[in-house]
């Protein structure tokens, strides 16, 4: 981003009144782009002041999509597999989602074996019961 330019000094002395949210935005902006490897992404000022009224503490990745005017090459480098994970934190993320999805696995996995057992068990019991029931 470029701070020292002269539209940016403008822009930020026109909205001086909700630079700290729009500040705030900027950065969720720059941490969220900077996990991919976006080399240009245009910022909607309009869009980002709409944004900053609405005052929350954070912003969904949708609401900041809609700050992006360049939206569809930003969208696409964002979710192609080959470039998920090749930004700073990637090798991270990539960890985290294949242990994710690991432990999703085994856990289904113990659920369905539980089920498995529990119908085995209530087979066992219905035919124990009926054989008290004849003696």
């Amino acid at each position: 981003m470029q701070e020292d330019g002269e539209a940016f000094i403008k822009f930020k002395r026109e909205h001086i009144q909700v630079w700290g949210t729009i500040s705030l935005i900027i950065s969720q902006l720059e941490k969220w782009i900077g996990q991919y490897i976006v080399k240009h992404a245009n910022i909607s000022g309009l869009q980002l002041v709409k944004l900053a009224l609405l005052d929350q503490e954070k912003y969904s990745k949708d609401d900041l999509m809609l700050c992006i005017t360049n939206q569809r090459q930003v969208f696409g480098i964002i979710h192609n597999p080959k470039k998920m994970y090749k930004g700073p934190g990637g090798p991270k993320m990539a960890a985290i989602n294949i242990q994710k999805t690991w432990r999703y696995f085994k856990a289904y996995s113990d659920f369905k074996q539980l089920r498995f057992l529990m119908s085995q068990a209530t087979i066992i019991q219905r035919r124990y019961r009926l054989w008290q029931l004849k003696n």
